[in-house]
């Protein structure tokens, strides 16, 4: 076991996780936007069912 191969495992290992982390990010940015959208049109269409 060299040390250059454990380097090689550690790096492949950071890349991932920083992979998936940016893609859970991301998964969080689109649902928050996805709830704020519903919120604004059920609010929008109480507002009109009312007048």
């Amino acid at each position: 076991m060299h040390l250059s191969d454990l380097d090689q495992r550690t790096s492949s290992v950071t890349h991932r996780l920083e992979a998936m982390s940016g893609t859970w990010f991301t998964i969080r940015i689109f649902t928050v936007l996805a709830l704020l959208q519903a919120f604004v049109h059920v609010t929008a269409f109480e507002r009109s069912s009312e007048h």
